[in-house]
């Protein structure tokens, strides 16, 4: 997971289109929300939204959980052979 900081105007366009980021989730306003998910589209990344017009308690037990990032987690299996 990478937390990148800088103005808005110049980072949701780039990583709705940037086709190396595989999700983005983030609190945007209604034509943020569409640039996302209009780029997520031609990149196939996974894209959450949250209505930066509605409240968010970030102490609430839904929030702090592991569930809101459940969607960005990739699960792989390796095996490893041992002997013959």
């Amino acid at each position: 997971m990478n937390l990148l900081t800088g103005f808005r105007k110049e980072l949701v366009p780039t990583f709705a289109s940037h086709t190396h980021l595989r999700g983005v989730s983030a609190i945007v306003g209604a034509a943020e929300r569409k640039e996302l998910a209009l780029g997520a589209a031609d990149s196939v990344k996974r894209v959450k939204t949250r209505k930066a017009e509605e409240d968010l308690d970030w102490y609430a037990d839904g929030t702090q959980g592991v569930y809101e990032i459940r969607d960005f987690i990739e699960f792989k299996t390796t095996w490893h052979p041992i002997g013959v």
